[in-house]
């Protein structure tokens, strides 16, 4: 699709409610997987000052020491390699939440013509185009926000284990 600058076209009542609730669950549910990266760095850093600079960590710089925490940690390669798995998917996924905070939505003309709304990548359109723009549309971020709360209880469960005696922890 090409970009045509000022459409001026207005939400209805109906799409500002799911877009509003789409947005809103990608955030939120984003926001707890952000909480979790915390608890994970407090659970398996040996000095509680790595917690205190995780504080002041982009979510991606995070993921970073997890990944290197994880690696010292006393873990059943099971647990290593499933927490793994959900923290490289949250990675991903906080290119939706990135996505949604810096960009703004728009109309553009769907497969029939008629305008949609969406939420570009204006990173995509750098340079004198002609540009190719695709939307995020709200059954992507729907999409999005579930996984993210899903993840969020998956490694809140891994963390806490089944018991405390299986519960991971840190080498010392």
């Amino acid at each position: 699709m090409s970009f045509k600058p000022n459409l001026s076209v207005t939400l209805t009542a109906e799409q500002e409610r799911l877009w509003s609730n789409a947005i809103g669950g990608v955030m939120l549910n984003f926001g707890q997987v952000e909480f979790t990266s915390h608890r994970w760095i407090q659970h398996f850093a040996r000095d509680p000052l790595i917690g205190d600079l995780a504080i002041d960590m982009q979510f991606s710089k995070r993921l970073q020491l997890i990944r290197q925490l994880l690696a010292r940690a006393e873990l059943s390669s099971e647990v290593r390699s499933r927490a793994l798995e959900l923290w490289t998917e949250a990675e991903k996924l906080s290119e939706t939440r990135n996505r949604l905070a810096h960009n703004p939505m728009v109309f553009a003309p769907g497969p029939d013509g008629q305008l949609i709304p969406g939420v570009p990548n204006v990173k995509h359109v750098k340079g004198s185009g002609p540009f190719t723009i695709t939307l995020l549309d709200s059954s992507q971020i729907i999409h999005a926000a579930r996984r993210l709360g899903e993840i969020a209880a998956q490694l809140d469960q891994l963390l806490a284990g089944p018991s405390d005696e299986t519960r991971p922890t840190a080498v010392t």
